[in-house]
C-alpha cells in the first residue's frame, strides 16, 4: 500500500460482556520510584517521537526555546526544495534549504532505539551508547570545546524508533559542522573507565527524572500497555541493566546499528544542496557500510492488548491527573490511519470542539488533549486530562460519557474536521520558520516511515475524509482494549478509591 493511500477501514463486531471491576491501586512514594523495570522517559510531542534529552554545550539553555512540534503541525510543508542523495556507503543525505536566517541545523539519525532491545541486558543500552558517542570522541578530548569554537548548539536524543545527533550552528561553519558530526558517529572507544565515568551520569538522570510524578505516571502506564514488549518501549532504560553495561556490549550494539546504510545525514537552513552532498560525502566516506542489521531479523511483533486494566498511582499531586491509552497503528500496515490519527487528535482539541466544550469549558477538566505517537512497531494514543479534586466525581462520570460518544457517528462534524485541517496548516506555516525543527521532524519521519512517507504525509492528512477518522476510531478507540491510569494524592486515593473505582467500572470497557 502506498503511504499516501487512503482507505475506509471495516468495522470490527463489537461483543459484550459483563463488566468485572479490577480497578487495581498502585502505591507509590518519591523515594520508592526505582523500580525494577528502570526509570523513566522523556517525551516530546510528535504524534509523538518520545525522547531523552542530554543538553550540553556552553549555550544548551538556549535549547529550552526550540518547540518539538506535532506530526500535524507539520502536515503541509512544502517539499518542492527538498533534495535527497546516496553516498557510496549507503547514507542517505537530505537536504532541505531555508534561506530566512543565516543558520543551519546538522542531524545524523540511526534507525536505532528502545525497539532494538530485544534482549534483557540490551535495555537502555542505546541510551547509554548515545552518551558515550560524546564522552569518547576524537580520543576523549571531549565534543563540547570543538562545538564551541564554531559557535554550535549540540545535543543527542534516542526515541522508540530512532538516536539522533545534531548541531545547530552559523550557515559559514557547516562545512566544520560536518567534519564534528562525521568524527563523532565513526569509530568510537568504549574504554572501560570512561564508561563507568558514564554511567555515573546516566544514574543521576535517572533519579532526577524518578522524582516526577508525572513522568512515573507516564512509566507505569506503558508498563500496562505494552506488558510482555515493555523492554522495548523503554527509552531511558532499566537501571540495573544501565550499572551493569560493559564496553563489548556496547561495542556490539555499537557495530550492529550504527551503520552509514542504517543512518541518514539531514540538513536544513541556509544552506546550498550541492555544497552539502560534496560535504558529506568528504566528512562521511570514512564511515564504512556494514551488514543490513534487519536482514534476517526482526524485533517480535507487540502483542495486542486483550483486556482493559486500570489503576490508581498515589503520589504527591496539586491536580488529578488521567492518562487513557490504546495501541495505534503502525506506519507500514496502516499509513491511512496514521494521518487520520493525527486529524483525530486535532478535531478533539480544537477549542471550538464538542469534547472541549463538554469537558473544559463546563469547569470539568482544566485539560482535555489526546495524542497519537507515529511510529512503525505500534504508536500509543493517549488521551490526557486533568482536574481537581473538587472535581474529580464529576469529571470522572464525564469522561466516561465522553468515551461512550466516540462511537456515535456524528461526534463531530464536517466543520470540525475543515477547522482541524485548517489548524494543521496553519501550524506548519509556523513551523517552516524553525531550521532546528524542520531538521526533527524530517528524521523522526525518516526514521519511521522513509523519505516517500515524510513526503507523503502532507497531502495525506488534507485527504483524510470524516469516513476515515471514523473508521480510525473505530478500529483504535471505540470498545477497545485500553490502560486507566489515574494519579492523585494518597489521602484523596483512599478517600475516593471505592468512588473511582465503581465509576471507572461503568465507563465503556473491555473485560
Amino acid at each position: 500500500m502506498s503511504p499516501s493511500s487512503t482507505h475506509k477501514l471495516e468495522q470490527a463486531p463489537r461483543t459484550r460482556r459483563p463488566r468485572k471491576s479490577h480497578l487495581a491501586v498502585v502505591r507509590r512514594r518519591a523515594q520508592h520510584a526505582k523500580t525494577s523495570a528502570g526509570y523513566l522517559r522523556g517525551s516530546s510531542d510528535r504524534g509523538v517521537i518520545d525522547i531523552t534529552y542530554q543538553i550540553r554545550g556552553p549555550a544548551c539553555w538556549a535549547f529550552a526555546g526550540l518547540v518539538l512540534l506535532t506530526g500535524a503541525s507539520l502536515a503541509a510543508q512544502s517539499h518542492d526544495a527538498i533534495r535527497d542523495t546516496i553516498l557510496e556507503n549507503g547514507l542517505v543525505v537530505i537536504v532541505t534549504p531555508n534561506h530566512t536566517t543565516p543558520v543551519a541545523t546538522l542531524e545524523v539519525v540511526i534507525r536505532a532505539g528502545a525497539f532494538t532491545q530485544v534482549e534483557p541486558l540490551d535495555e537502555g543500552l542505546p541510551h547509554v551508547l548515545e552518551h558515550m558517542l560524546f564522552k569518547t570522541y576524537r580520543g576523549g578530548r571531549g565534543f563540547g570545546p570543538d562545538a564551541s569554537d564554531i559557535g554550535a548548539l549540540y545535543n543527542a536524543t534516542t526515541g522508540d524508533e530512532r538516536v539522533t545527533y545534531f548541531l545547530t550552528l552559523p550557515s559559514d561553519a557547516v562545512e566544520q559542522g560536518l567534519e564534528l558530526l562525521g568524527d563523532l558517529v565513526r569509530d568510537p572507544d568504549f574504554d572501560r573507565q570512561a564508561l563507568e565515568e558514564e554511567l555515573l551520569v546516566v544514574r543521576g538522570e535517572l533519579l532526577r527524572l524518578a522524582s516526577d510524578p508525572y513522568r512515573i505516571l507516564n512509566h507505569v502506564s506503558n508498563m500496562a500497555l505494552w506488558g510482555s514488549a515493555f523492554q522495548r518501549k523503554n527509552i531511558i532504560g532499566n537501571l540495573n541493566t544501565i550499572l551493569t553495561a560493559e564496553p563489548d556490549r556496547l561495542r556490539d550494539h555499537y557495530r550492529r546499528y550504527y551503520v552509514p546504510n542504517n543512518a541518514a545525514l539531514i540538513v536544513s537552513g541556509d544552506v546550498d544542496a550541492d555544497e552539502i552532498f560534496e560535504w558529506a560525502h568528504d566528512r562521511f566516506r570514512r564511515w564504512d557500510e556494514g551488514p543490513d542489521p534487519f536482514a534476517g531479523f526482526a524485533p517480535p511483533l507487540i502483542e495486542p492488548l486483550e483486556r482493559d486494566t486500570a489503576f490508581v498511582l498515589q503520589m504527591g499531586a496539586s491536580d488529578v491527573t488521567f492518562q487513557i491509552k490504546w495501541h495505534g497503528p503502525r506506519v507500514s500496515e496502516d499509513p491511512s490511519g496514521t494521518f487520520a490519527a493525527d486529524v483525530f487528535s486535532a478535531i478533539f482539541g480544537q477549542a471550538t470542539s464538542g469534547t472541549q466544550r463538554r469537558l473544559v469549558d463546563t469547569g470539568m477538566f482544566q485539560s482535555v488533549t489526546m495524542r497519537y505517537q507515529t511510529l512503525e512497531h505500534v504508536g500509543a494514543i493517549t488521551l490526557s486530562a486533568r482536574t481537581t479534586p473538587e472535581m474529580l466525581g464529576r469529571a470522572l462520570t464525564e469522561l466516561g460519557v465522553e468515551l461512550a460518544l466516540l462511537g456515535d457517528p456524528d461526534y463531530f462534524e464536517e466543520d470540525d474536521l475543515t477547522a482541524a485541517k485548517r489548524h494543521i496548516r496553519v501550524g506548519d506555516a509556523i513551523a517552516r520558520e524553525s531550521v532546528p525543527s524542520a531538521a526533527h521532524s524530517l528524521a523522526s519521519f525518516w526514521a519511521v516511515g522513509g523519505l516517500d512517507y515524510y513526503r507523503a504525509y502532507g497531502q495525506g492528512l488534507q485527504d483524510v475524509t470524516s469516513e476515515d477518522v471514523r473508521a480510525y476510531v473505530d478500529r483504535y478507540i471505540f470498545g477497545q482494549p485500553k490502560v486507566i491510569a489515574i494519579l492523585a494524592t494518597e489521602e484523596l486515593a483512599q478517600q475516593l478509591g471505592p468512588v473511582i473505582g465503581g465509576i471507572v467500572d461503568r465507563w465503556p470497557r473491555v473485560p
